[in-house]
């Protein structure tokens, strides 16, 4: 900007992120090149409950903390997917159990509708019922020797 009277200028400094994620023919892309991920699971911590709260209040700071965390998030290029459901929590069965399934596909085409900028696994790591992606938790020693054994034997259950 030119300077004002008195020769003060106005200045101010920002940063920007640009990138396109989608899915296509399978897979993920971003800016259409293909994207492997290996991450980390941040769930609730609920060290009374295991993996569930103990009380109402606990569910509710839980809550709190997912939102706070989606509505600060939400707009950050480093989200780069959404997943309503992680490891068929509160979702089982869902190949015998079509509520449960349909249930699920719900939750996808509400997220899909509210941000359509993302791809949405529907439920992330163990059944697949519907979702931009299918994603798999393969953890190191849980009977298979390789991880190509456990790709194998989920592609045989679902396909």
């Amino acid at each position: 900007m030119p300077p004002r009277e008195g020769g003060i200028e106005d200045a101010c400094r920002s940063y920007v992120g640009l990138r396109e994620i989608k899915t296509q023919q399978r897979q993920m892309l971003l800016n259409d090149e293909p994207l492997y991920l290996r991450g980390v699971l941040d769930q609730g911590d609920f060290p009374e409950g295991w993996y569930s709260a103990i009380d109402d209040a606990q569910y509710k700071t839980d809550i709190e903390l997912t939102l706070a965390l989606v509505g600060r998030d939400r707009g950050h290029p480093c989200v780069i997917t959404w997943v309503p459901f992680n490891e068929s929590w509160g979702v089982w069965h869902q190949d015998s159990r079509p509520a449960q399934r349909a249930f699920v596909e719900a939750m996808v085409s509400l997220t899909q509708a509210l941000d359509p900028t993302r791809p949405v696994v529907g439920n992330d790591g163990w059944e697949f019922s519907s979702g931009d992606l299918w994603a798999l938790h393969l953890i190191a020693g849980n009977g298979c020797e390789r991880v190509a054994d456990s790709v194998d034997g989920v592609w045989r259950y679902w396909f």
